[in-house]
């Protein structure tokens, strides 16, 4: 499954993004093609993760970490209202999003017992900014 968010549009994640691939068994992988580069989710687990499964304390948890980073990003956009706009990049910030959702997804899905004990995780995020805009 793929889809894109124009430059009109937000470079970095929804909730809504991370969740469709947790709650559709069929889609196991998805890209997102952004103006600054590609986000890659993939799930590696058979179980559908639904709303017996505590999806609302996952959002909970999730949701603080998306908000955190659209502060940070408003701010180095100097606060300008970010809806419609065009939204600079902040490389070091977008790694440390990617890093932040990993961990705590990661985290959500061994504490629940979504899947059989072992270390390796169940999900990932990578962001992979085209070369431009690496610095």
């Amino acid at each position: 499954m793929w889809h894109t968010h124009p430059s009109i549009s937000k470079y970095y994640l929804s909730l809504e993004d991370i969740l469709s691939i947790l709650k559709h068994s069929t889609n196991k992988k998805s890209i997102i093609f952004t103006e600054y580069g590609i986000w890659e989710l993939e799930y590696r687990e058979y179980i559908k993760f639904s709303p017996h499964h505590k999806l609302d304390e996952f959002t909970k948890d999730i949701q603080p970490i998306l908000d955190r980073f659209y502060h940070k990003i408003k701010v180095h956009n100097n606060n300008i209202s970010i809806v419609g706009k065009r939204i600079r990049y902040n490389h070091s910030e977008t790694l440390q999003l990617a890093e932040d959702l990993n961990k705590s997804i990661n985290k959500f899905i061994s504490d629940y017992r979504l899947t059989p004990d072992n270390d390796e995780p169940r999900f990932s995020i990578t962001w992979t900014p085209y070369p431009e805009f690496v610095v």
